[in-house]
């Protein structure tokens, strides 16, 4: 069996001639009569054979197609299917494995595994594969084998000429010109390409074989969940095949995870962007499904049990931090996790204060500690956010017993040995660390800092309780309730105002820390939105498990301050002050003034609201399955939050509706993302909830808007 690159070369060479033959035999023999097909096969033999000595002995054959009445692209068809097949033949018969004797001078043997194609040789070969097989689109599986075949001898060949000591000789490579060949050669992959099948998965051999490939494979999808804010991300990776076949991949190849993880990491330490944490978790998330569940995501049952367990796609030094991160949530599991992450909690009720403590508690992982890489123990924590909202859940709850009025699982909540003040010390610590992982100064300080403003929240949660206990008493010692109507709603729209206003001061103080505290912090490796989008995200802890004191308008300051970092008050105050210091310095009156810029800054904010509400109830269904036993007390947690969030969500989208973009496309996309969104939404948990009355009319205003949008485009 040929295997030399000249005699593949040749076959390619026909190949190449017989497909542009065949692009033009259609026009040809529509020109023709009937009787000219034996002329037409004639010259198709004289083709099939350059040697013209050759041709006088095939004469027989041209008489016999005649009299078939063959037509010239049926026979084309079937020589181009013949000549793919011997090559794909000849390809493969150049991967062996083989026991070869070294040179004449040296005594030995070696063993040969892979492909007798050198690593130059094999850039030319698909250098000529790339030239044949565009023309080849639209021939289904011949083209994919061609390509299939050429990819895994590319992947098979060895870099040097010869593994003799006195005459190995390393191929020098292009890499400019590798890299666009191999560009042009992923362009004519298949979006379907799922891969699922005993072969090799066509993408993942292109992600060896350029790293560029895999990059550029996870960019698209982080450019249209970038640009499609309101994407389920879950389902798409799911029900998605061109996303689902990079999820397989991915499951197939642990070193290929991790260096896709890597990449999101990086980005996400450079940018701060919330987009890229949550697809970078929402990956994990689904590969960590795949290996679970293979069956379900079109993988056989025989690839699924040869799938690696777990822990072979993350760092193998954190083996044991990935059993406790994958574990159930508890607060048990919790402290074994602070634990494992930054050493013993000290089992005190008295207050420490972290400011002077020493250093001894983060020893063990100094290393780690100052190390933020995909491989640090804080990239792992990173990919698991649920742990850091159950951090913020408990420091913000008070007490145990006030997290939620459901019982949780026999060790979610209570714990035998532990006390409150203990378990608010460890997520004190936690959420410190995450949030300043690097210098050690800055993290006890972020301690003390972060300790400070939940006994603040807690001392203004107990007294919003008072205020509305003492409420409810004068309403039921109140003595002729008609006459005292008036005086009762003031009482209580005054209580509803002092709380009000007790969450915005005590959001300037909660600000005030973040601005004190990070302009201190030195972002050689970290970047500084990092943690302001982290010190932000605290706040959701007190809309998952407590607070349930809070009205609606507390309710919105803290997920607005959550998804936006602005506090709602100030906000209004501030573009009222900067219009009319723009106003005086044009001159000109208020008819004048333009709105662009400040409508594109609220838009902003309520797309990144509304996309906050809805990435925060996927992870608390998710938590809710850990947290409770019972599927009734899992769906009434779920919307105990939705009650609390429904309001602020209604009003996220009502003002996207309001506000007008002149790209009507990309708004049409985005209402049908948020339109089969807010669906969703609305199925987690139970369907009836505090506030679901509201949810009608948005439904109706959005697919009123929908509506108009399409008939615009059509």
């Amino acid at each position: 069996m040929m295997s030399k690159l000249p005699e593949i070369a040749d076959l390619f060479t026909k190949l190449a001639f017989h497909v542009r033959r065949n692009s033009t035999s259609n026009a040809f023999e529509e020109e023709e009569e009937e009787g000219s097909y034996s002329r037409a096969i004639s010259s198709l033999n004289q083709s099939l054979n350059f040697n013209k000595e050759a041709y006088s002995r095939v004469r027989v054959l041209d008489t016999a197609l005649s009299l078939m009445c063959f037509k010239l692209p049926s026979v084309c068809d079937s020589t181009i299917e013949y000549l793919i097949q011997t090559i794909v033949a000849v390809l493969s018969s150049s991967i062996s494995c083989k026991i070869l004797p070294f040179s004449e001078e040296e005594e030995g043997s070696f063993i040969q595994i892979g492909s007798s194609i050198s690593s130059v040789d094999s850039q030319n070969l698909i250098e000529s594969c790339t030239d044949v097989i565009g023309s080849l689109q639209g021939r289904g599986m011949l083209s994919l084998k061609l390509l299939r075949a050429v990819l895994k001898v590319a992947t098979s060949t060895s870099c040097y000429q010869s593994v003799s000591p006195s005459s190995t000789r390393v191929y020098e490579k292009s890499s400019n010109k590798r890299n666009n060949i191999f560009l042009k050669l992923h362009s004519f992959l298949p979006e379907e390409t799922l891969g699922i099948t005993r072969e090799t998965p066509l993408r993942l051999l292109f992600w060896y074989l350029d790293p560029l490939t895999l990059k550029h494979d996870i960019s698209r999808i982080l450019e249209e969940t970038v640009q499609r804010p309101f994407l389920f991300l879950k389902k798409e990776l799911h029900e998605r095949m061109a996303w689902r076949s990079i999820i397989i991949c991915l499951v197939t190849s642990p070193a290929a995870f991790m260096e896709a993880r890597a990449l999101f990491h990086n980005w996400f330490l450079v940018t701060g962007l919330a987009s890229i944490l949550e697809l970078c978790t929402g990956i994990v998330s689904s590969a960590l499904d795949a290996l679970s569940r293979p069956m379900s995501w079109g993988l056989s049952m025989e690839l699924g049990l040869k799938l690696p367990f777990s822990h072979a796609y993350f760092p193998s030094t954190l083996h044991k931090l990935l059993v406790k991160l994958t574990g159930p949530l508890s607060c048990e599991s919790f402290l074994d996790l602070v634990h494992l992450v930054m050493g013993p909690v000290a089992k005190t009720k008295k207050h420490v204060d972290p400011i002077h403590t020493s250093y001894d508690i983060f020893r063990k992982t100094a290393a780690k500690a100052t190390i933020v890489d995909h491989k640090s123990t804080w990239g792992m924590l990173m990919d698991f956010p649920a742990w850091f909202y159950f951090a913020a859940m408990l420091l913000f709850c008070g007490e145990r017993g006030d997290i939620y009025p459901l019982k949780c699982k026999p060790g979610a909540i209570e714990t035998e040995g532990t006390d409150d003040v203990q378990l608010h010390y460890a997520a004190a610590r936690y959420l410190a660390w995450i949030l300043s992982p690097i210098n050690e100064n800055h993290s006890d300080i972020l301690l003390g800092c972060v300790t400070e403003i939940s006994s603040s929240w807690t001392l203004k949660h107990k007294e919003a309780a008072q205020s509305r206990s003492c409420s409810n008493t004068c309403n039921n010692n109140t003595v002729g309730r008609w006459t005292k109507l008036k005086k009762l709603k003031s009482e209580e729209e005054n209580t509803k105002e002092h709380i009000v206003l007790g969450v915005e001061h005590w959001l300037k103080d909660f600000h005030g820390c973040y601005v004190k505290y990070y302009n201190k912090i030195e972002t050689t490796h970290v970047g500084s939105s990092v943690p302001n989008l982290l010190f932000r995200r605290i706040l959701l802890g007190i809309l998952i498990g407590c607070s349930r004191y809070l009205d609606e308008k507390g309710y919105d300051l803290l997920l607005h301050y959550a998804a936006t970092g602005e506090i709602l008050g100030l906000r209004e105050a501030h573009y009222t002050r900067m219009k009319n210091v723009k106003l005086k310095s044009r001159g000109c009156d208020s008819e004048d003034w333009t709105k662009v810029s400040e409508e594109r800054d609220e838009r902003k904010g309520f797309i990144a609201g509304a996309s906050l509400v809805f990435d925060l109830f996927d992870t608390i269904e998710d938590m809710s399955v850990s947290m409770f036993e019972c599927e009734d007390n899992q769906r009434d947690f779920i919307c105990w939050g939705k009650g609390k969030a429904g309001k602020y969500l209604v009003k996220c989208i009502k003002k996207l509706l309001e506000l007008r973009s002149d790209e009507d496309e990309g708004r049409l996309v985005m209402l049908m993302d948020l339109n089969r969104r807010l669906a969703r939404w609305m199925h987690q948990g139970r369907e009836i909830f505090e506030g679901c009355e509201a949810f009608n009319n948005v439904f109706s205003d959005l697919n009123r808007t929908i509506s108009s949008l399409h008939n615009k485009q059509v």
